[in-house]
């Protein structure tokens, strides 16, 4: 997942499981959004983005597990989007990058936290086309 989003251009912070992911947070920045497998060790996903939650960040967030269907304790939990596993690279990163575009205006560009480890990444700013440029 992590190469995946750096091959894309993603200033990605990864975590290997939820308290390697909150301890990234204490870190003076705040994620674009979050990537996170629900099925984390020993905490779960769910409680790892309550605990975001808490800590009042409101990054837009995707839930990755190995069920269909949709996922209400993800929702509950403050995902805004759930994925099932095995996820196509196309999928991911058009998540990440959709998600992004919705990310709060005030906040500035962050990583995205992954734990799945976590992934935090900042999708690529695209190149403006030569002449359109704004000044």
């Amino acid at each position: 997942m992590e190469y995946v989003l750096r091959g894309e251009g993603a200033h990605v912070k990864g975590a290997p499981n939820a308290r390697a992911a909150l301890a990234l947070l204490g870190r003076a920045w705040t994620p674009t959004v979050v990537v996170s497998d629900l099925e984390l060790q020993p905490e779960s996903g769910c409680s790892l983005m309550r605990r975001i939650r808490d800590l009042g960040i409101d990054a837009p967030a995707v839930a990755l597990t190995e069920a269909d269907g949709p996922h209400v304790d993800a929702f509950n939990a403050g995902f805004q989007l759930h994925l099932s596993k095995p996820v196509a690279q196309e999928t991911l990163v058009q998540a990440v990058q959709n998600l992004a575009g919705r990310a709060p205006a005030a906040s500035p560009p962050g990583p995205l936290v992954s734990a799945m480890g976590g992934v935090m990444a900042e999708p690529r700013r695209k190149r403006a086309e030569p002449g359109t440029e704004k000044h």
